[in-house]
């Protein structure tokens, strides 16, 4: 540990050493390394001068591009990032730059135009444009304003088509599953003979009901008319029969009985019993009278009454018009129980097939439902579609531009920056050339050599020698003594 621990200090030295003998180089040469530093700083800013002056994009021009899109339902829109990743697309400027350049011979460069965004006002697009004429850079720049605009209005417009066709394939698609919904619902429905099972199912069920009632209310009207026959028939059965038969005759007897009564009684007022026409009138009535109890004796009639023939009459129509109405409440329950029979039929192919029913409803349905929300989708996007070439618009167009200035804090930082990366590089070189060419300039220098082993200094006055021969001959001989003795001998100022 302690030998490495030498090595280790042995190597700071020499690096110490190494250190301090550059910096003794370099202060020797210091009046050259800043004469040298400022002509380098004037020769870079003289060419940055000269550059800038005669520089085809000296003129900076702006305007600020507003994105304000139109935003409908759920349709979303560009974020600012992407939007500035169109404005910034390098074929969208090497386009333009080339018909600029093509149309004017113009030296515009890919660099000399530049959009950016500011995070602190969201959706606001600045664009920089560069020129070598004022009018040139006010010109371009409006153009290239326009230029994004139609980018954004062809990208936004050809994403919304895209869109809507997706849509528009999966509207089409559901519009094919409803319509073999449809198919399966008439295949159950039409057997039916119903348009909507729920509404008919119900109303069926109503209308089945309502019938069922009426069956029963028929059923008590059947039973009373029943019961009113038998009474009428059970009436009818205690008057002979006969009676019956010889209705018509009887009757006719009974109305010229009471005819000739009448004549007599209307007689009886102008004439007396004893008067010929008052006696010829009560003998034609003994007669009809004769022939009545004659006629009914014969048919085996006991007696009878005009009374009795109009209950007769009455019963026997009373009991036709009760047959009668029978016969057609038998046939109304005829109607009705097939009419009944037909409602329980569907009825119970209605409760088959109504889950099957339901569930092709429902499916039919969700099926609408999201065709619906695809239609307003679609509506949605055409109406983007025509306000899309409103949603990038220049607030202002550019009527000026500024001339760059030449020297900038930048400009300046870059000059000065080249100039010390020169001067390090000069810098470097002389400690190289110093190192391999050199001399050694003074005794400090001597003590940095780990190859010298300094001794000391020897002052010597020029006063002491008359001539330069004399000079040389006397360090000739010093050089030679302490070559003898294995020592290097450095005259410096020599």
């Amino acid at each position: 540990m302690d030998f490495e621990s030498e090595k280790e200090q042995e190597r700071v030295k020499k690096l110490d050493k190494l250190r301090k003998l550059c910096q003794s180089i370099l202060g020797n040469h210091l009046l050259l390394l800043i004469i040298s530093f400022l002509l380098i700083l004037s020769a870079i800013s003289i060419f940055v001068l000269v550059s800038i002056s005669y520089s085809p994009s000296q003129y900076l021009a702006r305007l600020t591009l507003c994105f304000h899109p139109k935003q409908k339902g759920k349709i979303g829109q560009y974020d600012d990032r992407y939007m500035l990743r169109i404005l910034n697309r390098q074929t969208l400027k090497i386009n333009f730059i080339r018909e600029k350049n093509r149309q004017k011979k113009r030296k515009l460069r890919l660099d000399n135009i530049l959009v950016t965004m500011n995070p602190k006002q969201p959706h606001f697009f600045s664009i920089q444009l560069y020129a070598g004429a004022e009018a040139d850079a006010v010109d371009m720049i409006n153009e290239f304003a326009k230029v994004c605009i139609q980018e954004y209005a062809h990208e936004r417009s050809q994403d919304l088509k895209k869109w809507k066709s997706i849509l528009e394939e999966e509207r089409e698609e559901y519009f094919r599953k409803i319509q073999q919904i449809n198919t399966q619902i008439s295949e159950l429905t039409v057997p039916l003979q119903v348009i909507s099972p729920e509404k008919d199912f119900e109303r069926i069920r109503t209308r089945l009901g309502e019938l069922q009632t009426a069956r029963n209310r028929l059923n008590v009207v059947l039973e009373n008319l029943n019961r009113r026959e038998t009474q009428l028939e059970k009436e009818l059965s205690t008057i002979n029969p006969t009676i019956l038969i010889h209705q018509q005759e009887i009757k006719a007897f009974f109305a010229d009985l009471k005819r000739l009564d009448n004549e007599i009684s209307h007689a009886t007022e102008l004439y007396t019993e004893e008067n010929p026409k008052m006696m010829a009138m009560v003998s034609r009535r003994n007669s009809v009278q004769k022939r009545l109890d004659d006629f009914l004796k014969s048919k085996e009639i006991d007696s009878t009454d005009p009374q009795m023939i109009t209950r007769l009459e009455k019963l026997s129509a009373e009991l036709k018009t009760v047959q009668g109405e029978r016969d057609d409440k038998k046939n109304e329950l005829h109607v009705l129980d097939g009419e009944i029979a037909d409602c329980q039929k569907r009825f119970r192919m209605l409760t088959d097939y109504q889950p099957r029913l339901q569930h092709l409803m429902q499916q039919r349905k969700n099926l609408q439902e999201s065709m619906h929300r695809l239609e307003e989708s679609i509506s949605e996007i055409n109406y983007i579609l025509l306000t899309v070439n409103d949603d990038l618009f220049v607030s202002e167009n550019a009527q000026h531009a500024v001339k760059d200035k030449a020297f900038t804090k930048k400009v300046l930082a870059v000059c000065a920056f080249a100039a010390l990366v020169v001067l390090f590089f000069l810098a470097s070189m002389i400690v190289i050339v110093e190192f391999f060419f050199g001399r050694v300039a003074n005794a400090y220098e001597v003590q940095l050599y780990d190859e010298f082993h300094y001794l000391g200094v020897l002052p010597v006055s020029e006063e002491l020698f008359t001539s330069q021969d004399q000079e040389k001959m006397v360090f000739n001989k010093i050089f030679h003594k302490f070559q003898s003795l294995k020592y290097h001998t450095i005259f410096t100022g020599t």
